[in-house]
């Protein structure tokens, strides 16, 4: 069969090629004997009849013995050398997902012993994504993974042999994965043309030049579509450039004129990341953009030649406007072999210039770097080892996904990147974490609606979903323990004297309640036992530890089962020790920071607390994100004078894990409000 067809018979046939060669996906149930599968990896290199699976593993031969390769640079591995008549119906390949790695890797495809490329591509734009920066998606030729699995459905017939290639470009190793799947075919369309694709780039392009997604081509073929990448250098919309298809002897005006960028990949007003089956955006963040166009159901056909352009064109306030900016282009057409040659390759340097950042250094979403995402998890899984951290898009959150193996179990977390948290650890696909969501304390119980430090302010606070309830703790003459803040009974009851100096019975004779309001006459001044019944299993006690007895305060805690994460906050040194280990650490003290100072270091190196003590003065985004990376929680303060609206928005967008306030029902509506509580 000669390799160049005749004009009539190409110009009838080739806009049929793609259904032709695609028979199998629309009626799968015809059994066609004319085909012969094959399959080539690492495994089976050649291909040949019951040759795979032959290298030995530690497991014996047979054994997942060579299902990769590392490529040293400068290394060129050939992925098949078929002879014979056949199409190649699907690759896989998977490697490093990084920038350089994506753009430095170059497939090149030789078809029917032709001497130079049909297929000149970096790795990653040919397998469906521009600047290297791999985003799961699928269409009608792409199909690709989360991390860097990239499949590729074009049909590609070849007549007496097909070659392909794979070059190491750049300066380091790189581990490579891949299966080409293929048929031989007893025979092949006539109009069957070759798959051609090439890379461009102009970094940055000429003004008033338009950006040639194929420079002409001469002969006859089928333009199949392109991934464009942009980096845009000015933050104007970089769009309004219409793309221009050149068909057989157009010189001026061109026959396919479109209305803008956006508009040739399916999309309107700007650029918006959705992928559909023909075309969309796959791409579209800090400055970078890949989108693409596959003229499946839309077939260009040309006879004579052919020439794709596109235009950068931003609009101003005054209309539109030239401009430059970095475009990339992987286009894909079929024509006969042979074929004219396709343009020079980009080098090394010039494909990987101002990509985007894969050194985890520099990456950073949100507040918090990768790094510091692991530092987080590491803090609350003690002796894991970090061996990945990505970026995950989930719930309209900026997430990192830390993973790892801890004494040989496989671990993944989630950490929000706003708000320096651990969300969720999973291991060996068991959750062992799970943050429990911003804590409510409420301050002396819910003291806006019933009076402070009461039964009642203690049940209504639980009633509007208080997580915590803080209550202050003193001791009387004859050792019982009370709820009151002030050292005297003069501000909250009908009584008055120091509270150390009265024995219960004596206090109980006062009234704690009509100060605040008639509908609370009679309400007492309560014991610490009356104080943790009122809280029930519905929330856990925080102490602000006065006067009283360490060891009687603990004993009380555990006669009403609160063993662990009760809160502590006490200016007295011993008393501090003494709670935590009368309580064997079930009590969490607070420690406040150093007269306003953020003093970390000092703090952990005398208690390595589970919480500090925020106070609404040294209060800032970065303290709680110092605090977090420390392996603690934030314990922030908002009542009193700073009991508002704002302070507690505040803290809740800073990241804080747990928030006093006096108006338990305002902090409780404004995080349902924004999705943190049910």
């Amino acid at each position: 069969m000669p390799n160049r067809l005749s004009l009539s018979l190409i110009l009838v046939l080739i806009p049929t090629l793609v259904p032709a060669l695609a028979v199998e996906t629309t009626s799968p149930y015809l059994i066609d004997t004319t085909q012969t599968p094959r399959s080539i990896s690492f495994e089976n290199p050649t291909g040949g009849k019951g040759q795979g699976g032959q290298a030995a593993s530690n497991l014996g031969v047979g054994r997942k013995g060579s299902p990769a390769k590392t490529l040293e640079p400068g290394e060129v591995v050939e992925l098949c050398n078929v002879e014979g008549q056949g199409i190649i119906r699907h690759i896989w390949i998977t490697t490093r997902d990084e920038p350089e790695n994506l753009r430095g890797l170059v497939l090149r495809a030789y078809w029917d012993n032709q001497e130079h490329p049909s297929i000149e591509c970096p790795l990653g734009d040919f397998l469906g994504f521009s600047h290297g920066k791999v985003t799961s998606y699928d269409s009608a030729v792409h199909s690709i993974g989360p991390k860097a699995a990239m499949n590729f459905w074009l049909p590609m017939p070849f007549r007496e042999r097909a070659r392909l290639t794979l070059a190491n470009e750049r300066p380091t190793n790189s581990r490579l994965y891949y299966q080409i799947d293929y048929t031989l075919e007893e025979e092949l369309p006539e109009n069957a043309g070759s798959l051609h694709a090439l890379f461009r780039r102009e970094n940055p392009t000429t003004l008033k030049q338009d950006f040639e997604i194929i420079p002409k081509r001469t002969g006859m073929g089928r333009y199949i579509g392109c991934l464009l990448g942009v980096r845009y250098l000015e933050k104007s919309w970089w769009g309004e450039g219409e793309v221009k298809v050149y068909l057989d002897g157009d010189t001026e005006f061109p026959t396919i004129c479109g209305t803008g960028s956006e508009d040739y990949v399916g999309l309107s007003w700007g650029i918006q990341e959705a992928t559909q089956r023909y075309l969309g955006c796959n791409l579209n963040r800090e400055g970078y953009v890949s989108m693409y166009r596959w003229h499946l159901p839309d077939p260009i056909v040309w006879k004579e030649d052919i020439r794709v352009t596109i235009q950068q064109l931003s609009w101003a306030p005054y209309g539109y406007d030239e401009r430059q900016d970095d475009w990339s282009v992987a286009t894909f057409w079929y024509e006969p072999v042979p074929s004219e040659p396709l343009p020079t390759l980009p080098s090394y340097e010039e494909r990987t210039a101002d990509l985007p950042q894969s050194n985890p250094l520099h990456e950073k979403i949100g507040k918090i770097t990768p790094i510091e995402a692991a530092h987080l998890v590491e803090s609350q899984l003690p002796r894991c080892d970090v061996t990945e951290v990505s970026v995950e898009e989930e719930l309209g959150l900026p997430l990192y996904s830390v993973r790892g193996e801890v004494n040989g179990d496989r671990f993944e977390a989630y950490v929000d990147a706003e708000r320096s948290r651990v969300l969720s650890i999973e291991r060996d696909g068991e959750e062992v974490y799970r943050w429990e969501g911003i804590l409510v304390s409420a301050h002396r119980g819910a003291n806006r609606l019933a009076p402070e430090n009461t039964a009642a302010a203690i049940r209504k606070a639980v009633e509007l979903g208080a997580n915590v309830v803080e209550m202050d703790v003193r001791q009387t003459r004859d050792g019982h323990l009370v709820l009151l803040h002030d050292s005297t009974l003069n501000r909250t009851t009908d009584g008055s004297g120091p509270v150390a100096d009265m024995t219960l019975e004596e206090i109980r004779k006062y009234d704690a309640g009509s100060w605040f309001s008639e509908e609370f006459k009679g309400e007492k001044v309560p014991t610490f036992d009356e104080a943790l019944e009122a809280l029930g299993d519905h929330a856990k006690p925080d102490i602000d530890l006065k006067n009283a007895d360490p060891e009687k305060v603990v004993d009380a805690l555990r006669a009403h089962g609160f063993n662990e994460g009760v809160t502590l906050y006490c200016n007295d040194l011993e008393k501090r020790r003494a709670m935590v280990e009368l309580s064997d650490g079930g009590v969490w003290p607070r420690p406040k920071t150093s007269e306003g100072k953020w003093d970390l270091p000092g703090i952990i190196k005398e208690w390595d607390p589970p919480l500090v003590n925020v106070e609404w003065e040294e209060f800032s985004e970065d303290f709680i994100k110092e605090i977090h990376l420390a392996g603690m929680k934030a314990f922030v303060n908002v009542h009193s004078r700073h009991d508002t609206e704002y302070k507690m928005i505040a803290a809740m967008e800073a990241g804080a894990d747990y928030i006093q306030c006096d108006q338990v029902d305002v902090l409780v509506r404004l995080l349902k409000e924004r999705g943190w509580r049910e």
